[in-house]
This record gives C-alpha cells, sequence and structure tokens, in this order.
C-alpha cells in the first residue's frame, strides 16, 4: 500500500506518540514476570524440586492453592502427606528428617467433598503410606459439606496465561515503584527477607510469605512480629474470639452440624484403608481464649457434636484421632499460636511429639522412637524460640 507523505507523518507521529506508552507497559510486563508473580505452577514446582530453598507465595494474582499442590503431590513420591485446611501448614519435612519424604497438601482441600473428589483421582503410583488429616469443625456444616472448591480449580485456566494478571500485577508493582524506587532491587534479586532464601511471588518477595519445597507455609510477617515481641496477639481479621460471640465465619449462627458430613468422612477414611493407606486424623488447636469463647458461644453444641462423633468414625477403621482443639489441655501457652487459628511450627512439632508418643508402640512410623529424639533435640535447644525451630540443632 502507498502512503502519502502526510499519512507517513502522521502514522510516525502517533508511533512517537504512543512509544512512550508501549514502553511503559512492556517495563510492567517485565516487572510482573521479573517478579515471579505470573510465572507457571510447573515452573515453580520444576524449581521448588532444586536443592535450594524457594519459596512462592503471590500477591495480587491467585496463588491456585488446590493446582500448584496437585502438581506436587504428583511430582514427589511421598511417604507421608498432610491434608486439611491452612491449620496444617506448620508441619514441615524437618520433623520427619530423612526417614520418610513428607508433602505438606494443606489448603489443597477445604471441605469433605473436597476429601472425596482428591481420593478419588489420587493415582495408585502417588498415593502416600500414610496421611496425616487436620479436620476442622465447620468442614460438617450443611452449608459446607458440598462444596467442591479442588474440583473447581482443576478445570479453570491457569493465571499465568491471563492477561490480567500482568495486568494486576503491572500495576501493584509500578505503585511500590512510586513509592520507593529502591523497591525494583528486590524484584530484580527475588530473595525472601526472612532467610535471604530465593522467593518467587510478589508476597514471598515483600514480607517472606510463601510456600516452601515441602509445601509448609512460612508466615514471615507474623515471624517477625514474634521475633520483636513474642507475646501472643490474634492477628486474624477478625480475631476468632470476636467470630465466635458474633456469629462470624466459620461460627455462623445459623451452623448446623450434618449427619451427611460424618458418612462422608467415613467413605474417605474407608477408601483410604482399601487402598493400604494409614489416615491419623488430627483437630487442630486454637488459641485458649478462642477454644474457651467458641465452647461458651451459640456454637457449643456444634463443637460439642464434632467432639463426641468424629473419634468414633476414626476408630471405627483402626485410625487415630487426636484432638488438639484445647491447646492448655496439652501444656501449651498462645505464644505457640500465630493467631487464633494456626500454630506456630514449635507449637506444631511439640504437638507432633504427643502423636509419637501415642503410636510408637505401634507400626506406623517404623523408626518412632529415632523421630521423637531427634525432635525432642531441637525442641530443647536453647536457639528454639514458640515461633521457630532450630532445625540445626538435629545436626549435632
Amino acid at each position: 500500500m502507498q502512503y502519502t507523505v502526510d499519512i507517513r507523518a502522521f502514522l510516525k507521529t502517533m508511533a512517537l506518540f504512543f512509544a512512550p506508552v508501549f514502553a511503559l507497559v512492556g517495563f510492567g510486563i517485565f516487572l510482573a514476570i521479573a517478579s515471579g508473580e505470573v510465572t507457571t505452577l510447573q515452573s515453580v514446582v520444576d524449581k521448588q524440586a532444586r536443592p535450594e530453598e524457594y519459596l512462592f507465595a503471590r500477591r495480587v494474582v491467585s496463588e491456585e492453592t488446590a493446582k500448584y499442590k496437585y502438581f506436587n503431590v504428583q511430582q514427589q513420591d511421598v511417604d507421608v502427606l498432610a491434608l486439611g485446611s491452612s491449620r496444617v501448614l506448620e508441619l514441615r519435612q524437618e520433623v520427619f528428617g530423612g526417614a520418610y519424604i513428607f508433602y505438606n497438601a494443606g489448603n489443597m482441600l477445604i471441605s469433605l467433598r473436597d476429601l472425596i473428589d482428591f481420593i478419588d483421582i489420587l493415582k495408585e503410583e502417588d498415593a502416600p503410606d500414610i496421611i496425616i488429616l487436620g479436620v476442622d469443625m465447620w468442614w460438617f456444616d450443611s452449608s459446607r459439606i458440598e462444596t467442591r472448591a479442588f474440583a473447581r480449580e482443576h478445570v479453570r485456566g491457569e493465571e499465568a496465561y491471563n492477561w490480567r494478571s500482568y495486568l494486576y500485577a503491572s500495576r501493584h508493582l509500578f505503585t511500590a515503584l512510586l513509592k520507593d524506587p529502591s523497591y525494583v532491587a528486590a524484584v530484580f534479586t527475588r530473595k525472601d527477607p526472612l532467610t535471604n532464601n530465593h522467593a518467587i511471588g510478589i508476597a514471598a518477595i515483600e514480607n517472606g510469605d510463601g510456600f516452601r519445597r515441602d509445601g509448609s507455609r512460612q508466615y514471615g510477617t507474623y515471624v517477625r512480629m514474634m521475633r520483636e515481641d513474642p507475646s501472643y496477639v490474634d492477628r486474624e481479621t477478625n480475631p476468632v474470639v470476636e467470630r465466635a460471640e458474633n456469629g462470624y465465619p466459620p461460627f455462623e449462627l445459623e451452623s448446623s452440624f450434618d449427619e451427611r458430613g460424618v458418612a462422608l468422612l467415613d467413605e474417605f477414611l474407608e477408601k483410604a484403608q482399601k487402598r493400604g493407606i494409614t489416615v491419623i486424623g488430627v483437630a487442630g488447636p486454637f488459641a485458649s481464649d478462642a477454644y474457651q469463647a467458641i465452647i461458651h458461644s451459640h456454637y457449643a453444641p456444634f463443637a460439642s457434636a464434632f467432639s463426641e462423633q468424629i473419634p468414633p468414625v476414626f476408630t471405627k477403621r483402626g485410625f487415630p484421632f487426636f484432638d488438639f482443639s484445647d491447646i492448655s489441655a496439652w501444656g501449651l501457652e498462645d505464644t505457640y499460636m500465630l493467631d487464633g487459628f494456626h500454630a506456630t511450627e514449635t507449637g506444631i512439632s511439640i504437638l507432633f511429639t504427643h502423636i509419637l508418643d501415642a503410636l510408637c508402640s505401634g507400626d506406623i512410623f517404623e523408626d518412632c522412637a529415632s523421630l521423637r529424639a531427634r525432635l525432642t533435640n531441637v525442641l530443647e535447644d536453647p536457639r528454639t524460640t514458640p515461633a521457630e525451630m532450630y532445625w540445626e540443632a538435629a545436626l549435632d
């Protein structure tokens, strides 16, 4: 096509006019990629398979936790698998040393129906020997038991291929750069500010929050707070006590314990048993004030039904169940809680010693005594704090 001189001049002027815009958009996309916020999940899994630690957490783009965790379950030859909500996320590979390959798939499943969907698609070669199952009482609420978040997320397209992800990530990064131009160094060095390990994603870069290679969660923001002031503070929004007293989620005023949930749990345990998987059931701890608020609120009948009806389901299948709901009953103070819902890694490790104490007479963990001794050595080290374990002590 032939252009007149005037048209060529116009096109040249327009190109020059929009060049800064295109350059800005290009730089924003470059920053989004450099930060790791839009890295594909398989790429994250591949990097975390390397010997060095990579911490992964997005801030702007959805973390796609169910998909990310299941990729890991498929890729790793796992011996011990943790399942449940975020309340199991502080259980780490270091607890098991080199005796077992452990992966924490916490937050991959958020309902009883998710449990069934997961075990139905779990391939034989991916099945673990042991599942540590964190069971939350609100899973048995009639409004929640049929939630199918796990299956729904797996049919969605990955966020790394969504143009909106680049737009939202770029906008956040530009805003951060305008506030502090030195932020660009953090984007390109990509280091976790808590441990100085590699970081993938904005939340990992900015706060040191994210998933480790073993699937456990590093709460960098909380841990830094607890290093400055180790006293207990419920950092949940809203605090758990307030939720229980006022009927906020997950303790809604209309909550109703549904017997169908008991049947779904039993179905999951039966399927696991038929596949030769041992399931260890765990009810996670609450901070003491949160627990008291729960059992003295409108939610008390619900909590009572949970404590009465769930242990027998595990017993029926020959599986152990540990109710850690009341943390004070196990000799722990609230300083071992990150907030009203979540224990610290030290708190989880202490509770796991009680599991080992109960199971060492059986055959679930073949080297149970050595696991217990190793864990005790770390817990007794003076460099271990209520918030953080000094795992190097296991090598002493």
